[in-house]
């Protein structure tokens, strides 16, 4: 290979290590490859979270599990946690939820329950917890100088900001010898900022209106929603999913 090829090669590799997100913890094994992914459909379980949310967020959040799958990964054939359930009995779907909402992990014998899955050619099958989400305000006073020369002039100004953090992990099991073959736990945190300028009164009208409780309000924007947040995290996900050589 010529110098020239080999510092093509350099900035590729650079470039595509760049491009794949840093997961607070990673583990995948060796037999979890994407030949191996391509061989067969991976199954998404129904979504398992241990904080509560409104019932249009969980369901947007379930469906991100395979589009954006499908997104990062499009050429990997894939089966949605909605046909999923139609093909476990619901007790041992149930059984399996809970034993992964509470302990993260799926004893091997407790697998057998997938066979309908097996028997649909499926070998990966991933299940998912979000496993913290909340939301933090805070108020930035500061001055913004605006014009130039004789017009230029300081207004105060504020801002408002909403953060909204989640964290989630996402265990896949290999089927076919019942153990973990790829482990991961992600967390983002988005903001939404709002900015308008402080009302300017004198030091007596500022008295006069703490005392009346009539000071200017700043509002605080809504937070980016969970499925955002959520969808974010599956593309650090699948980004660490094997890629195609």
């Amino acid at each position: 290979m010529s110098h020239g090829s080999i510092l093509a090669f350099l900035v590729l590799v650079i470039f595509a290590t760049a491009c794949t997100p840093s997961l607070n913890y990673l583990n995948v094994r060796s037999s979890f490859t994407h030949d191996a992914l391509k061989a067969a459909p991976v199954g998404f379980m129904p979504l398992t979270t241990i904080k509560a949310f409104e019932d249009g967020d969980l369901a947007e959040m379930e469906n991100a599990l395979a589009s954006e799958f499908h997104n990062e990964l499009e050429t990997l054939p894939l089966m949605a946690s909605g046909e999923v359930r139609t093909l476990l009995d619901a007790a041992v779907l149930d059984n399996l939820l809970g034993q992964f909402k509470t302990s993260k992990a799926i004893k091997p014998a407790e697998l057998d329950g997938l066979a309908p899955l097996r028997e649909r050619g499926l070998r990966f099958v991933a299940f998912t917890r979000v496993e913290n989400h909340f939301v933090t305000q805070n108020q930035r006073d500061y001055t913004e100088t605006r014009g130039s020369g004789k017009d230029q002039k300081k207004v105060d100004m504020v801002e408002t900001s909403s953060t909204a953090r989640m964290s989630a992990s996402m265990v896949v099991y290999d089927l076919n010898d019942k153990t973990m073959a790829w482990e991961g736990n992600h967390e983002v945190g988005l903001t939404e900022t709002r900015t308008v300028e402080r009302e300017k009164n004198s030091a007596l009208v500022d008295v006069v209106k703490s005392v009346t409780k009539t000071q200017q309000q700043f509002t605080y924007p809504d937070p980016p929603r969970p499925g955002k947040i959520f969808t974010a995290i599956l593309e650090a996900f699948y980004k660490n999913f094997p890629q195609e050589d």
